[in-house]
C-alpha cells in the first residue's frame, strides 16, 4: 500500500556524502521531513527517500549542513508527468488512453457462471441475454433483483441466481433446486416384474404374492410378485408389491480393434501464429497458417487482458502453436491392445451391474490377420426386481 502512495505522489532517491550522514537524517527528523529506507553505505556516504514535495525543503537545509546531498533518481507519477511537459502528442494519447480505460470499465466484457451442474452455462447465458446481461451492457445498468425474478422465472430448474459485477467482470452464482423425493403411492396397485433374466437366488417379499421360487429362471418382464392376495373379507385385493428379488445373471460381449495404427513422429518444427479477438473480431497478426502438407498438431492459447482491479478488457490474446510431426505406421503390442480391450469390457461390465456382485469374469483373445478381439464372460448376481403399475 505504502509503495502505491509513493508511486503516486512521487519520490526521489538521496546520496549523502560526509564524515556524519546521521546528521542529516536528525535534521529531517526535527524539521518533520518524512523519509524512509536509510542505507548507510562505504566511505562516508549513506542514501535515503523523501517524498518529491519535500526536495525544495531538503534544498533549504543544505547551507546548514556538514555534509553533501545529491538526487540520484526521482520517480513517481508527478515526474512522469513533468517528463511530458514538451511532448504534448504523447501526453495527450496517455490522457486519451486512460479516459478509454475508464470507459471500458463501465461495460462487462466477461461473464462467468458458477454453481450449476446440470444447468448447461449455455441456457443459463442465453436467458440472461435476453434479459439485457451481455458482453457490451453497460454495467450500472443491471438491476439485480429484476435480472434474478426473472431469470428464476424463465429457467424453473433453478433456486436462485445472482450476478456479481467485479470491474468488467459479470460473476453469475446460481443454485440448483433439489429434486424433490420420488414418493411412493402405496395405495397404487404394482407388481414385482423382472428387469433381466436370470436364476432366482434370493427373495425378500414385503408385500404382495411370490409367483416364483428361488431356484427358478425368468425372463426380462416376468412376474415375480404379484398384486393379488387374498383377503378374509372380499376374497381378494390388489395391493402395491414390493420385494428384493436376486438372480444369478450372465453376460458374453466382445469389443475388437486393429492392431495397426498410425503413430505421430515429431520433426521438432514448429510455427506460431498471433491473433487479437477486439470486441469479439479476430485480428490475424500472423501470415502463417501452419504447415502445407497438414500433418500438424495445433495447440491454442487464449489469454485475456486484465487491468490492475480486476479490468476485463474485451480483448483477448491469441497464440495458435503448429508442431510438424510425420505420420508412421505401426504395429501395436498384442499384449498392450489385449490390455486396453479389457480395461473397456471391465468398465462396461461395472455399467450393466452397477451394485451387483461378479462372481467370476473370464476373458478370451482371438487375434486373425490385423485384428484383436477380447471377449469377456461374466457370472454376477444382481437384483433385479422392479415395481411396474397395472394397466
Amino acid at each position: 500500500m505504502n509503495r502505491a502512495i509513493n508511486l503516486l505522489r512521487g519520490s526521489a532517491r538521496l546520496e549523502i556524502s560526509g564524515d556524519f550522514p546521521e546528521q542529516f537524517i536528525n535534521t529531517l527528523a526535527l524539521k518533520g521531513i518524512e523519509f524512509w529506507g536509510f542505507k548507510k553505505l562505504k566511505g562516508g556516504r549513506a542514501e535515503v527517500s523523501v517524498p518529491l514535495r519535500a526536495l525544495s525543503a531538503v534544498e533549504r537545509l543544505r547551507p546548514g549542513l556538514e555534509c553533501e546531498v545529491r538526487v540520484l533518481k526521482r520517480k513517481g507519477l508527478p515526474h512522469f508527468l513533468y517528463g511530458l511537459r514538451r511532448r504534448w502528442a504523447l501526453f495527450l494519447g496517455l490522457v486519451l488512453c486512460l479516459l478509454g480505460v475508464t470507459t471500458l470499465s463501465l461495460f462487462v466484457w466477461e461473464i462467468e457462471v458458477t454453481g450449476n451442474v446440470t444447468v448447461p452455462d449455455g441456457e443459463i447465458l442465453s436467458v440472461l441475454d435476453k434479459l439485457g446481461v451481455h458482453i457490451g451492457t453497460f454495467a450500472l445498468s443491471i438491476d439485480q433483483q429484476d435480472i434474478r425474478s426473472r431469470a428464476l422465472a424463465e429457467i424453473g430448474e433453478l433456486s436462485w441466481l445472482t450476478v456479481n459485477i467485479k470491474g468488467t467482470k459479470a460473476e453469475v452464482i446460481v443454485r440448483e433446486r433439489i429434486p424433490k423425493p420420488e414418493i411412493v403411492e402405496e395405495d397404487t396397485p404394482t407388481a414385482v416384474i423382472a428387469s433381466k433374466g436370470g436364476v432366482i437366488t434370493k427373495m425378500n417379499v414385503y408385500r404382495g404374492l411370490p409367483l416364483v421360487n428361488v431356484g427358478d429362471t425368468v425372463t426380462p418382464g416376468d412376474i415375480l410378485v404379484g398384486a393379488e392376495v387374498a383377503s378374509l373379507h372380499s376374497g381378494s385385493r390388489l395391493v402395491h408389491a414390493m420385494a428384493d428379488v436376486y438372480a444369478r445373471t450372465w453376460y458374453e460381449f466382445a469389443f475388437e480393434m486393429p492392431l495397426e495404427y498410425t503413430a505421430k513422429n515429431y520433426t521438432g518444427e514448429k510455427k506460431q501464429k498471433r491473433a487479437i479477438i477486439l470486441f469479439g473480431r479476430r485480428i490475424n497478426l500472423s501470415l502463417s497458417t501452419g504447415f502445407s502438407h497438414g500433418f500438424c498438431d495445433k495447440i491454442i492459447k487464449n489469454s485475456q487482458v486484465i487491468l490492475p482491479g480486476d479490468f476485463h478488457l474485451p480483448v483477448r490474446l491469441i497464440a495458435e502453436v503448429f508442431e510438424e510431426y510425420e505420420p508412421e505406421k505401426k504395429i501395436m503390442e498384442i499384449s498392450e491392445a489385449e490390455r486396453i480391450l479389457k480395461e473397456r469390457l471391465a468398465r462396461r461390465l461395472d455399467e450393466l451391474v452397477g451394485d451387483g456382485e461378479k462372481v467370476s469374469v473370464d476373458f478370451r483373445t482371438d487375434v486373425s490377420e490385423n485384428l484383436i478381439k477380447v471377449t469377456l464372460t461374466a457370472e454376477c448376481i444382481e437384483q433385479i426386481g422392479k415395481i411396474q403399475e397395472l394397466p
